[in-house]
């Protein structure tokens, strides 16, 4: 067994040899399962509506990336829309959104959602005085992709004939 020096981060002490680990095999430690553990803890913490205590631990979430780099997407819009809709503070929200697009470990889907708050909250009149943060955000585009048809498997062969081999 590999000696285990742990490296706190965030309140939490991490192996060393866990970060070393392809992120496919990290899904197996013990800190990757206290993060989903605390993701789940967020979720309930909204359910009850405790905001403030959410976007604390949504905030210590975001301050590690060693594990769960797939949900980093959400924690982003799941922060910018606690922050902008429960606890009306849109001006860190807006700083949230820009930290969750420059965030090289979220996914264009998340990209994509925290664009689209950006510009709700851009054409929204009550946001009128945030218009100037919002304007550097770059654009997220979503490409088109080619679309492929394949046909019903039940069109190739009839239905009581038997295929002779």
């Amino acid at each position: 067994r590999a000696l285990c020096l742990p490296v706190c981060i965030v309140g939490m002490c991490v192996c060393r040899h866990e970060e070393d680990l392809p992120v496919f095999l990290r899904c197996f430690t013990a800190g990757w399962a206290y993060i989903r553990v605390r993701s789940r803890g967020v979720e309930i913490l909204q359910r009850l509506k405790l905001y403030e205590e959410a976007v604390e631990e949504l905030r210590s979430l975001l301050a590690q990336s060693v594990y769960c780099p797939d949900s980093r997407g959400r924690w982003w819009d799941r922060l910018a829309l606690n922050l902008q809709q429960h606890l009306k503070r849109t001006e860190e929200a807006i700083d949230c959104i820009k930290a969750g697009l420059s965030d090289p470990l979220v996914r264009t889907g998340h990209q994509l959602s925290l664009y689209q708050r950006a510009v709700r909250l851009r054409e929204s009149p009550s946001c009128r005085k945030f218009r100037l943060l919002l304007r550097d955000i770059p654009a997220v585009e979503v490409k088109d992709v080619p679309h492929v048809s394949l046909p019903s498997p039940h069109t190739h062969h009839h239905p009581h004939r038997q295929l002779k081999l």
